[in-house]
């Protein structure tokens, strides 16, 4: 016996029939939880007591009290422990959130993915979005990384030009514009991609070649964003750098949320927006997590900038693979239209998800077949060829 603030608790027994319960029980269970509940009952009896007050007003137990009342009937005893004095009404709603929100720990999905079984969890109660289930995968291959010193030699080996559409695995990847609808639907196959994660030109006066004008004017700009914002799904991520990220708020709306993207071997603020010591990844339609509100990757891409010839704003796969794992579930597709070295494929392969991507530059789409292949030791696969199909 324990008494704090004039309370403490005895143990008795006490009939279902005698027990009240509170009619502002905020708690309810759904009828699979039930079952499970009187499952748990027939196997290891009560395990919790209920906890009541003098008069027998329940204060903790009411789905326990449902369930046996159905089970037994009401003549039914059980274990409970009784307060010495009537609590009032605010520390009963008090006593009901501390015991029901947060005041009892947490899962460590960790162990529960190293030392259970995922399908007893999912039989015993947890579902699919609650687990991560990427933590029962095996072991991904490693990203070989991106061979942007040989684009145009992978260009040639694979044969890849404008209008192609390749298979990789599980994954599409077209070579195309991204804002000519067609090639979205023909990448897309009659699929709809649940979520995106992108890195969309900045125009910050980048030179990519003749494929993207990476100096418009603001409103050339928004206009050419909105063609290709019209094909995303309601559930996206971009990256958008520092320089121009207040344009945004004109082009696609308020996001729901900014992930601040840190990199310790960042340059400070430059022209390239990869090289920035953090920038600002805007997210829209997805739940906030203040888990990940700030994210330190380093981008060591970056640094090899001059010497590789690479995109100046490559991103690590790590930081795809982190905003994957928390806003994209297994079973979705994920969709990319600036696809560049594959850095989004590469990590729905390691990820288990199926990728649907877009890519202007043929080289680059050849950098990002090469990627794959080198990883998975996969097939590459023509499903369609353009200019074939046009003679």
């Amino acid at each position: 016996m324990s008494e704090r603030n004039g309370i403490y608790w005895t143990n008795e027994k006490r009939k279902l029939s005698q027990l009240k319960p509170w009619p502002r029980n905020p708690r309810q269970i759904k009828q699979d939880q039930a079952k499970r509940l009187g499952e748990s009952f027939d196997q290891f009896g009560q395990v919790e007591t209920l906890a009541i007050g003098p008069d027998g007003e329940i204060y903790n137990g009411h789905q326990r009290l449902n369930v046996l009342m159905v089970e037994h009937g009401a003549d039914y005893e059980v274990d409970v422990r009784v307060a010495s004095r009537p609590l009032s009404e605010k520390e009963r709603e008090k006593l009901t959130v501390y015991l029901h929100k947060g005041a009892a720990g947490e899962w460590d999905f960790d162990i529960l993915a190293n030392e259970f079984e995922l399908d007893d969890l999912l039989d015993w109660g947890f579902d699919k979005k609650e687990l991560d289930l990427d933590l029962w995968l095996p072991e991904p291959p490693e990203d070989p990384g991106a061979q942007m010193d040989r684009a145009e030699e992978l260009r040639e080996k694979w044969g890849v030009e404008s209008g192609q559409l390749w298979q990789l695995g599980e994954h599409r990847l077209i070579c195309g514009d991204c804002t000519d609808r067609a090639v979205v639907e023909r990448v897309m196959g009659g699929e709809k991609a649940a979520f995106c994660f992108t890195d969309p030109p900045y125009n910050v006066g980048i030179d990519y070649g003749e494929t993207t004008d990476d100096n418009q004017s603001f409103d050339d700009f928004g206009r050419w964003c909105g063609l290709w914002l019209a094909h995303v799904p309601k559930k996206h991520l971009m990256t958008v750098g520092i320089k121009r990220m207040l344009w945004w708020r004109e082009i696609a709306g308020d996001p729901t949320w900014i992930i601040a993207w840190v990199k310790r071997n960042g340059q400070g603020n430059t022209k390239l927006g990869g090289t920035n010591k953090w920038d600002s990844i805007l997210a829209y339609n997805v739940e906030p997590d203040g888990g990940i509100d700030i994210v330190e990757i380093n981008n060591d891409y970056s640094e090899n900038i001059k010497t590789l010839g690479g995109h100046p704003t490559a991103k690590p796969v790590e930081l795809w693979e982190l905003i994957m794992r928390r806003f994209c579930f297994d079973n979705e597709i994920v969709y990319d239209p600036f696809l560049g070295s594959g850095t989004t494929l590469i990590a729905c392969e390691r990820l288990g998800r199926k990728c649907r991507a877009i890519e202007i530059s043929p080289a680059y789409c050849a950098v990002a077949i090469q990627r794959w292949v080198d990883m998975t030791g996969g097939e590459p696969v023509l499903l369609y060829n353009e200019e074939q199909q046009d003679g």
